[in-house]
């Protein structure tokens, strides 16, 4: 497995991950609004967030530090 400081370049597929992440506790699906969350974090700095791929470069998903 392969982890690294995820950063602008990933938000494509972290607003994919957060967005399911909201589905999953029953929340509605907003992709605007996940994607407004986490550049704003990943801009300002406000959290950390850890990208993980399989040995095969599947991402298995993000890891939150903050």
């Amino acid at each position: 497995m392969q982890v690294y400081q995820a950063n602008h370049t990933d938000l494509q597929l972290l607003i994919l991950l957060f967005n399911g992440y909201r589905i999953f506790y029953k929340q509605p699906s907003d992709i605007e609004r996940a994607k407004q969350f986490l550049s704003e974090r990943l801009l300002r700095k406000d959290s950390i967030i850890f990208m993980a791929l399989s040995e095969k470069g599947n991402e298995i998903g993000p890891i939150d530090s903050s």
